[in-house]
């Protein structure tokens, strides 16, 4: 059999309870679902965390209870995202690097978003990866275009 990894993305950025009432809200709820999940074979966990009303959040205590909830269950490698939503400010962003999880994101750069823009300036790009780099994260570096793998390749070299 070939290897294969298996990501799962319990919540995701844009679902809401709205669209399933089965998606997992509460930090026990993502991570019952990240379990089940690596019973299933998933090996990274890519998370994102709501607030109490279903909203995106990168709330640093709510982090540290979904990752500690599922470090208690099992050993799957866990991904924070830095986007956490598509108006979170830069600074908030880059504060999930101090969790120091295994892996994180790192959107190679600005793009549409359904009627929105995601922005992902070079400058917070910059930051970024040295801040991924100081806490040694493995970014997962998400491209949805062929300019943010130019723009990945031009950081790799500068590091």
């Amino acid at each position: 059999m070939e290897k294969l990894i298996i990501t799962v993305a319990p919540t995701g950025s844009q679902t809401t309870r709205e669209h399933t009432p089965y998606l997992p809200l509460t930090p026990k709820e993502i991570a019952d679902s990240v379990y089940e999940a690596w019973q299933a074979g998933a090996s990274i966990a890519h998370i994102h965390v709501k607030d109490e009303n279903g909203n995106n959040t990168l709330d640093l205590d709510t982090y540290r209870e979904v990752v500690a909830r599922i470090q208690d269950k099992c050993d799957i490698i866990i991904n924070l995202t830095t986007a956490g939503g598509l108006f979170m400010n830069d600074e908030d962003r880059l504060k999930v690097c101090e969790l120091e999880p295994e892996m994180a994101t790192f959107d190679a750069g600005t793009m549409n978003f359904g009627s929105h823009v995601f922005y992902n300036t070079p400058q917070f790009l910059e930051r970024l990866a040295l801040k991924m780099k100081e806490h040694r994260i493995k970014p997962e570096i998400e491209i949805f275009e062929v300019g943010m793998l130019e723009n990945t390749l031009r950081m790799a070299e500068k590091s």
